[in-house]
């Protein structure tokens, strides 16, 4: 038997007028169209460009569709009948959902992220075959992570007007922290990191947008944070005037439906192809030497003086046969120093 707590209020439910307006409307009916024009445009794209990319954003993209089809449907039944249709059977069905969910979001996101910090930083990133196998482990532990309560193990919760995993609960406090922080720490790493190491002016223009994302990311999950403190600290929202925090969670996690599909299906996306694109157009030369071992140095001409001007580390290029050398500097491993053409001329 599944434990559902505050499930006496199931039989009582009766859905509120503006239902239609959110979470039916919004983000769920505009995350459907979204998610068509997405797909519309894929199809339409002849030349699938990174298959990393293309994972990355599709498993985000995935996630977002799995939770807007079930939630929709469900949605959409209680509203119409207003009532929690199906009682405790659909509340174990949304709970599973809905928990499942919030595991594979948060990995979906930070595997995108992780693959974008790679990308900005290093013009690599893993293979597509390794990302989608991170985004089949990622779904693996989700799937089971929503099924503890089948199992014996925690509890889900009817939370005013929609059930999930019961954060009031022992179980779900110990559980959800090991899913939480690290991803906290991981988006913040990523976004961060990305921007102040980024290769290149044009990543480190890319990366700041994703700055934006790792700020949404935020706003998003701060209720269930809110949620899961005040239950540690003894004042469980659903027994205290806090209990509004669930209908703040409610709509503002809905959110991702549609800020997901626009930020990892369209935007994250774009940038990351179009990024992908200027480094195919870079000299082969360069692309090994900033790749491989890091950006290249600043070399002077062969006729420039030694003195508190020259570069305080690399060497000047050796000079030609008949004009004076000046004392060389060891290089800075494991830099290069860069020879560019136009120091032939000297």
């Amino acid at each position: 038997m599944v434990r559902i707590a505050n499930s006496a209020n199931l039989a009582t439910y009766e859905s509120y007028d503006l239902a239609w307006l959110a979470p039916i409307t919004y983000p769920l009916v505009l995350a459907m169209a979204v998610l068509g024009v997405l797909l519309f445009m894929c199809a339409r794209e002849r030349r699938q460009r990174y298959k990393v990319v293309n994972v990355a954003s599709g498993f985000v993209c995935t996630v977002e569709a799995y939770f807007t089809i079930f939630c929709l449907v469900q949605c959409c039944i209680n509203y119409g009948t207003r009532s929690y249709a199906g009682g405790d059977a659909a509340c174990a069905l949304q709970g599973f959902y809905s928990t499942s969910y919030t595991v594979a979001s948060l990995g979906s996101v930070v595997l995108a992220l992780f693959c974008s910090y790679k990308i900005l930083t290093t013009r690599t990133c893993v293979k597509a075959g390794q990302a989608l196998g991170a985004a089949v482990v990622i779904s693996l532990v989700a799937i089971l992570v929503g099924l503890f309560p089948v199992m014996g193990a925690g509890s889900y919760i009817f939370a005013v007007d929609y059930c999930m995993y019961n954060l009031e609960g022992l179980f779900y406090q110990i559980v959800m922290p090991f899913f939480y922080l690290p991803s906290l720490a991981l988006v913040a790493f990523f976004v961060v990191n990305g921007y102040k190491k980024a290769i290149d002016a044009e990543a480190k223009r890319k990366a700041a947008y994703l700055l934006l994302f790792g700020l949404f990311w935020f706003v998003v999950w701060l209720p269930a944070v809110i949620i899961w403190g005040l239950s540690v600290a003894g004042a469980p929202p659903t027994t205290t005037d806090w209990w509004r925090i669930y209908g703040a969670h409610a709509i503002i996690f809905h959110s991702q439906q549609l800020g997901n599909l626009l930020l990892y299906g369209f935007l994250w996306r774009r940038l990351m192809n179009d990024y992908l694109d200027s480094v195919q157009q870079l000299p082969k030369e360069v692309k090994e030497l900033e790749v491989v071992q890091g950006p290249a140095l600043d070399v002077a001409p062969y006729n420039t003086p030694v003195g508190p001007q020259a570069p305080p580390y690399g060497y000047y290029p050796p000079a030609p046969t008949g004009v004076p050398q000046y004392p060389m500097y060891p290089a800075a491993a494991p830099y290069t120093v860069t020879y560019y053409p136009s120091y032939s001329a000297y």
